[in-house]
């Protein structure tokens, strides 16, 4: 059986049979936008003289493409665990906005108001 290792280091594969390891190509993405629907909707593209439509249910990703070169200027994407991890990104995103407003003017350092902060004192 072959692996696919990724790490903060970088990636390999590893072919557990052989020992040995190998490599993949990275492909190119060229991706512009990511939109995820949020109901049911006709997605219609008209981009790079090309026009079609396409079907999107809620939570699908609709994939746009800035490079011209791809056939299709952009694709509908079925994938729990990216729109996982995409809600997942919001709902940090989220809080960590309440948190700068709920600490706005606060000296987070010296948990204080930062209008008490003596600069003299560091």
């Amino acid at each position: 059986m072959k692996k696919f290792i990724i790490s903060d280091n970088g990636s390999v594969g590893f072919d557990t049979e052989t020992e040995e390891i190998f490599s993949l190509d990275t492909q190119r993405e060229g991706i512009s936008r990511i939109f995820m629907a949020q109901e049911p909707m006709t997605v219609t593209v008209k981009k790079t003289g090309k026009e079609y439509e396409m079907s999107a249910k809620k939570d699908d990703l609709i994939i746009v493409f800035y490079d011209s070169d791809f056939d299709l200027p952009a694709i509908v994407v079925k994938s729990k665990d990216w729109v996982r991890n995409l809600k997942n990104y919001e709902k940090t995103l989220q809080k960590r906005k309440e948190e700068w407003a709920k600490n706005k003017g606060k000296c987070l350092e010296c948990d204080g108001d930062s209008s008490e902060t003596n600069l003299t004192d560091k």
